[in-house]
């Protein structure tokens, strides 16, 4: 029976994943190769970062952190990917009813969501794992070693999710899904958080390139050598010493854990479908009902036109009511605390300019908005779940529901973005003008992050089930993570490009930043404009699922 829920569900996503229009298969190609070369870049980095520190020994640390880092990130990001599969309170009471044993519904679901992590393992993990693989010398017949410990590090962290969310349900009962999936989501991506800024402040950034290179390959102390991701990276490294007895008692401990969270998994899960404690609707209760002023509606209507002014307050409404959504933006905002503690340490501030912290610190409100546009606009469309349906039938034109799905998550993100740049600019005392011009790279960066991530929700919706993680396509996900982060580098390369050349090429710089901001200008309007429109003719030509 397991076998026969294995291949409708490989049927149900080959056949949610097709393409039928020349065009939409072009853009699938491009978004391709984009991730292609994602994951070529990230295989190329970490080979010169390994082959710069050369030794042996630094060699074995990076590969500890490596699989450390790879594990965490596996991790946090199979929550949204399990919770999607394993907490559908429609889709579970159905097959609740259905001549099949629940051990197997939960076994299949845990390998959907198994599979789901690989496909964003593939574009980051995979070639970060395979670049330490040869930093310590792997030999051809070696590398199905290397196949094993990816294989590892996607199983491992399901297991452990799946124990994780299935516990969180039984301990918060039936009518709290929604919030034992924000509990471990909070759970799981404050440790990734933290541990990237242990990593971060171990560092020597405050001496540029070169603190960089002679800095501590191990900045993260004794945590990479933690099980059980220290026994995936001993299992590597052994392997590359040919220490045989290492890579026995590193397989068995890997096994060993796997052979007991996996069967916990399905036990747990298959009792809460029995008891039918994962039927119930999440939250149920009265919701109240926000009040819109006469005149601030009349406002909105004037500026944005009615269905478009009612599609904004609607999105709002979804995004502000959503307990798993909010704990999802809100956890990147650990990082942009790094330059702070980093300012609290003595040492580290006497030997580092204000303007350096304020720098850094300008990163990681980058990394922040990268992130927080791509939760928010990569979840709008599946945020509704089937309810989607009534706005693609209503009198509604599909691209204002979109625009205002994009807008939505653009002002948020931009928001958020503005108040992180002003509150580091008062703090280390930098001028206004800066932290304007700053801001504006803030929105513009977050219309083009934002306008991709609607437009690739769109382009591979998941409306199949009603969703407590907001799910969009696995492929959407990784996709994503490719193009928004080759929309940023490029934004990002050009304002650097453009601000250095005017500052060394006085003679020559009003050209210069007008050409400069003209082609960022451009940028912007196609991560928007295209994806925007791919989306809308993808759901008009989208045929009914049920």
């Amino acid at each position: 029976m397991a076998w026969t829920l294995i291949r409708y569900r490989l049927l149900a996503a080959v056949n949610s994943a097709r393409f039928s229009t020349p065009r939409q298969r072009l853009v699938l190609l491009i978004l391709t190769l984009v991730s292609a070369a994602l994951a070529l870049a990230v295989y190329v980095g970490f080979r010169l970062v390994l082959s710069i520190r050369g030794s042996t020994a630094a060699t074995a640390a990076i590969t500890h952190e490596m699989v450390y880092a790879v594990f965490l990130f596996m991790l946090a990001g199979s929550v949204p990917f399990l919770a999607a599969t394993l907490l559908h309170p429609g889709d579970v009471a159905l097959l609740g009813a259905a001549p099949i044993h629940a051990r197997d519904v939960v076994l299949v679901r845990i390998l959907e969501g198994t599979a789901a992590g690989a496909a964003q393992f593939a574009p980051i993990g995979a070639p970060a794992i395979a670049a330490c693989a040869a930093g310590l010398g792997y030999q051809w017949h070696q590398w199905p070693i290397v196949a094993a410990v990816a294989a590892v590090l996607v199983v491992l962290p399901s297991a452990i999710t799946a124990t994780l969310l299935f516990l969180a349900v039984a301990a918060l009962g039936h009518q709290r899904v929604r919030s034992a999936v924000a509990l471990v989501n909070v759970l799981l991506g404050s440790l990734v958080c933290l541990t990237a800024v242990s990593q971060v402040t171990g560092l020597h950034v405050q001496e540029g390139l070169a603190g960089l290179v002679a800095g501590s390959p191990n900045p993260s102390g004794r945590l990479p050598y933690l099980p059980p991701w220290g026994w995936v990276a001993d299992l590597m490294v052994g392997a590359s010493l040919r220490d045989w007895a290492v890579v026995a008692t590193a397989s068995g401990r890997i096994g060993a854990a796997i052979a007991v969270l996996a069967p916990l998994a399905v036990a747990v899960g298959a009792r809460l479908m029995q008891d039918g404690r994962m039927s119930g609707a999440d939250e149920s209760g009265p919701s109240r009902r926000s009040r819109v002023t006469r005149k601030r509606a009349s406002a909105e209507r004037t500026v944005m036109g009615g269905p478009v002014a009612c599609l904004i307050r609607k999105e709002v409404r979804y995004v502000l009511r959503d307990s798993l959504l909010l704990s999802q933006v809100g956890m990147p905002v650990i990082l942009y605390l790094v330059p702070f503690v980093m300012a609290m340490n003595p040492t580290f501030r006497a030997n580092t300019r204000g303007d350096e912290l304020f720098a850094f610190g300008i990163l990681m409100v980058l990394a922040v908005l990268y992130m927080q546009a791509s939760i928010l606009s990569l979840s709008s469309v599946g945020l509704e779940g089937r309810a989607f349906w009534i706005v693609l039938g209503s009198p509604v034109m599909l691209g204002r529901a979109l625009v205002a799905k994009w807008l939505v998550s653009w002002l948020m993100s931009s928001a958020m973005g503005i108040a992180m740049v002003s509150l580091s600019g008062a703090a280390f005392m930098v001028e206004w003008v800066t932290v304007a011009v700053l801001s504006v790279v803030v929105l513009i960066s977050a219309a083009g992050l934002c306008g991709i991530g609607v437009g690739l929700a769109a382009m591979f919706p998941r409306f199949v089930f009603e969703n407590p993680a907001h799910r969009v396509s696995p492929l959407a996900i990784v996709l994503g993570f490719g193009a928004g982060l080759a929309y940023a580098a490029l934004l990002w390369a050009v304002l650097g490009a453009t601000w250095y050349a005017g500052m060394h090429c006085l003679g020559y710089a009003t050209a210069i930043r007008v050409s400069g901001l003209s082609l960022i200008a451009v940028a912007a309007a196609g991560a928007v404009a295209i994806p925007l429109a791919a989306g809308v003719n993808r759901l008009a030509n989208l045929d009914w699922e049920f």
